[in-house]
């Protein structure tokens, strides 16, 4: 049979991205672990596998040898009985938490507990990327790396790097978890020197007034920093939201909120004490998987609403690649992430 006609797990090329996709899972895994250990809510492996529901001790249990066997496979794929056996089963093991993650987004779908434009979850696309790995475990190579390999696993790095926060703008950004809550902060997003929303701001607005108007929250806090002109940001949002029909009374102002992190320090600073408050957060796809982490490290658990797009941003695509680069950013400084 020819090379090219051989089914994805056993063909050398694929089997190598294969390879690559196993070794950055179980670095990053293994990272987001260590880190647990340095700083306090560092973990971010929910990006890919959430296994909160059995504590974190249990899921380290899970998650290190798992990443280990993903690891050493990666990089001595040949096998003994016993030692594949083991492997497959922890990654076997990792592959049906995922699958069971990918279930929950579909009940809470049915329930109503979220929406979504894209009818399936980044956690279905792991259990698929799991499944594709398990087949190349499957059947034992003895070819070694040549140097046209070592290029494909270079792409299929890069490839990595930009496509997991790509996939999370995408899948996890576009999910609408509003519910009742006790306040909704919405993020700037530039003010005209007239005073006059941009349009990405009114999106943003707009959305937080209809959480108010629908009942699902009674304060809305806007944050944002200098506009463009002498009108602040915050007070273009304000105006825009009494214009809308919100009295000034449900709203409240973070003229601090110079860019993301500080929206989320000021905010915890405004909840003070307050110990159970239910908060949403409104703000555009591809910024919320940045909030949401920024959030879960100051130990605030937030639920996102995607704004919707009256019309499709111009500079959507430098947007999302400019937020590929801040998310690693945050990724990788948890001391500015969790001051």
């Amino acid at each position: 049979m020819e090379q090219n006609a051989l089914p994805p797990c056993r063909n050398p090329r694929w089997r190598t991205i294969a390879q690559v996709l196993a070794f950055w899972l179980g670095i990053f895994t293994l990272i987001n672990l260590a880190g647990e250990l340095i700083y306090n809510r560092f973990g971010v492996n929910i990006w890919w596998i959430d296994l909160q529901q059995i504590g974190s001790g249990a899921a380290a249990a899970i998650l290190a040898p798992a990443a280990a066997a993903l690891i050493v496979w990666s990089l001595f794929p040949r096998m003994g009985r016993w030692r594949g056996f083991v492997t497959i089963a922890l990654t076997m093991l990792v592959l049906a938490a995922a699958a069971i993650n990918a279930a929950t987004f579909y009940v809470l779908l049915w329930q109503g507990a979220l929406h979504t434009p894209v009818p399936a979850p980044f956690s279905l696309v792991v259990a698929t990327g799991l499944g594709f790995i398990v087949c190349a475990q499957a059947r034992p190579t003895y070819k070694k790396y040549r140097a046209r390999r070592w290029f494909l696993s270079a792409a299929v790095t890069a490839a990595l790097a930009m496509a997991l926060p790509l996939a999370q703008m995408a899948f996890f950004g576009n999910s609408d978890y509003r519910r009742k809550a006790d306040v909704a902060v919405v993020f700037g997003a530039g003010v005209y020197p007239s005073g006059k929303c941009t349009n990405a701001l009114a999106d943003r607005v707009t959305a937080a007034c209809k959480l108010y108007h629908d009942g699902y929250v009674k304060t809305l806090i806007f944050s944002g920093g200098p506009g463009m002109g002498e009108v602040h940001e915050t007070e273009g949002m304000r105006r825009l939201a009494m214009q809308l029909g919100v009295p000034q009374s449900a709203i409240a102002l973070d003229e601090q909120g110079l860019d993301t992190q500080r929206t989320v320090n000021n905010t915890m600073a405004i909840f003070g004490q307050s110990k159970g408050i239910q908060v949403l957060v409104v703000s555009h796809f591809y910024h919320l998987p940045r909030i949401k982490m920024a959030y879960a490290r100051a130990g605030q658990e937030v639920y996102t609403v995607p704004a919707t797009q009256r019309e499709l941003l111009k500079s959507l695509p430098w947007y999302m690649l400019r937020e590929v680069a801040a998310l690693w950013g945050y990724y990788l400084k948890p001391g500015i992430s969790n001051p």
